[in-house]
């Protein structure tokens, strides 16, 4: 299935940085380099996660670059297709995302049924400086993923 997600707007977010913590004030012009960076990843090829967690067996999660290979499901909702930038209902500037997810709304163990039950948030994982397996620099806003953030139902 697919879905459509507002995954970030402009204000100020709590980073997690290799020197700790910090404030990181994101703009319009951010928005847009995040969105055009990652547009050509996965028009390269790059499939960029959306984990259920920045974090899965302790590694930070990258993006795929093989065809070949896979995720679990448990840990992984699918992949982003597309990105693009427009005005929320708001009128703030926001970057959006096109996720596909596997499974149903209806497959409660599915990727699908999660992000159509439970998801309420996301939040992006930034590696600047990224380089992929191919040697290819994506620079300081390389997006490797878009975690998406459960509300637990009862």
């Amino acid at each position: 299935m697919k879905f459509v997600k507002e995954i970030l707007t402009e204000g100020k977010y709590n980073v997690s940085t290799p020197s700790g913590p910090k404030t990181k004030q994101i703009n319009a012009e951010d928005i847009k380099k995040y969105s055009q960076v990652a547009s050509k990843m996965v028009k390269s090829g790059i499939k960029i996660p959306a984990p259920f967690k920045h974090v899965t067996e302790g590694k930070f999660v990258t993006p795929l670059e093989e065809a070949s290979e896979s995720v679990d499901p448990n840990n992984n909702a699918g992949f982003w297709e597309k990105f693009y930038v427009r005005k929320n209902e708001h009128g703030t500037l926001s970057l959006y995302g096109i996720l596909e997810a596997p499974g149903s709304d209806n497959e409660p163990e599915s990727p699908a049924y999660k992000v159509s039950r439970t998801v309420k948030d996301t939040s992006i994982g930034l590696l600047p400086g990224f380089t992929d397996g191919k040697g290819r620099q994506w620079g300081e806003h390389a997006l490797v993923h878009v975690a998406l953030k459960s509300l637990m139902i009862a």
